[in-house]
């Protein structure tokens, strides 16, 4: 009696499971992605390259890595990118060294990542130490998704070590970083916004170096503002970029933003007067615009431009559309400085639909882009699932007679 109770009972179950499940479609879930970080061994002077490595990574589309180490015993002396995006443009990806530090930051899109792979290798000399001592690569990771909606992801991470294999020779150079001797600090600017006026802000914090290549994500929901990116030309210390998005246009000009206006906002960059053409070249913003809004307000697309309000007038800037998505719209724009910025765009001329956005850019895109393949209908047979549903239920139904 008691068997036929656990068949009856095992059956009923799986009738269940079908069921919730969509009749046998069942998928496991994602694994949480994890950043491994390799090892290595070397006598002082030696030179040692590190993996920086990710498995599970589908789920990402941005990250910010903060690799600490003890300074007496490793320099990082550079970074290249590994094989997972090799093919990936430099303007997306860049890195800093400091002094017992080297952080790494990549903007990228959804997909461009692939699952499992090398995503950096960061070169390291080693300047001190006894034989035996060590070094532990402890690694910090901010991880996002770059949809519509950017969420973080959780990441996991497993830290390797250096070791040091023979006795310390000698003089050996002090463990500062690349950018031993910069000066500045964290501050930003006031915008001098009316405190009412700030819908939202976000501020992200980075070291400039000379020659270093910056790129600052930006992730909380209502912030249109993707990345800003940058090359710093002098050692400038940590320099903090701050994104003020705006219920209305900016408290701080003289007149509205021409045309019809997505968002306003303020982007500051450091304290005032420090993005000049003497500390930064090649500053850009990526940002996006919602596709409801174009098509709501019937706009062209390739009118679609970032401004920028500087010399008492809205000054159009350099857009390029780079790709879209089911919601948004991704576009970059060149910029000479930073003060507020409206995103605006002209009507189109005829009837309403929001044709508009599947318009091609306008300008040609400095960085090419992998096509983002549109997802195909999965057509079945009509009426399977009900078909699927009585099979399984009649099955059922015969097999608790059984065991009757």
């Amino acid at each position: 009696m008691l068997q036929k109770i656990i068949k009856s009972h095992t059956i009923i179950c799986v009738l269940a499971m079908l069921l919730s499940l969509g009749f046998c479609q069942i998928g496991l879930a994602a694994e949480t992605p994890t950043v491994r970080i390799g090892s290595a061994e070397g006598s002082v002077s030696d030179t040692v390259d590190i993996s920086i490595n990710i498995v599970n990574a589908s789920v990402i589309g941005a990250m910010d890595i903060g690799l600490t180490y003890d300074a007496n015993i490793l320099k990082a002396t550079n970074v290249v990118n590994g094989a997972m995006i090799e093919s990936l443009p430099d303007a997306l990806w860049s890195y800093n060294i400091s002094s017992g530090k080297t952080n790494i930051s990549l903007a990228t899109y959804p997909d461009a990542i692939n699952d499992d792979g090398e995503l950096f290798i960061v070169t390291f000399d080693v300047i001190g130490g006894n034989a035996g001592d060590n070094s532990t690569l402890v690694t910090e990771v901010e991880a996002y998704t770059m949809d519509a909606s950017p969420q973080p992801v959780p990441v996991d991470t497993e830290g390797g070590v250096v070791v040091v294999t023979e006795k310390r020779s000698g003089g050996s150079s002090s463990g500062s970083g690349s950018g031993s001797g910069s000066s500045g600090s964290v501050g930003v600017g006031s915008s001098g916004e009316a405190s009412g006026n700030i819908q939202m802000s976000e501020t992200k914090i980075k070291t400039v170096y000379k020659n270093s290549k910056l790129i600052y994500n930006f992730y909380s929901n209502g912030n249109i503002v993707q990345f800003i990116t940058f090359t710093g030309l002098t050692n400038s210390g940590e320099i903090a970029a701050k994104v003020e998005m705006l219920k209305k246009t900016s408290t701080i000009v003289d007149l509205a933003p021409p045309d019809t206006v997505y968002k306003n906002l303020n982007i500051l960059l450091g304290n005032p007067n420090w993005a000049i053409s003497s500390n930064i070249v090649n500053p850009r913003i990526s940002f996006k615009v919602e596709k409801t809004w174009i098509s709501e307000n019937n706009i062209d697309v390739s009118t679609i431009k970032l401004n920028r309000y500087n010399g008492r007038k809205w000054n159009p800037l350099i857009t390029t559309q780079m790709r879209g998505d089911a919601d948004y719209l991704y576009f970059e724009a060149e910029t000479t400085g930073f003060s507020p910025f409206a995103v605006t765009g002209k009507e189109l001329e005829g009837e309403p639909g929001g044709e508009g956005i599947t318009a091609e850019p306008t300008v040609a895109a400095t960085v090419e882009k992998t096509p983002v393949p549109t997802p195909t209908e999965k057509k079945g047979m009509p009426g399977f699932g009900l078909f699927a549903g009585l099979s399984v239920l009649l099955i059922a139904v015969q097999l608790l007679r059984k065991n009757k």
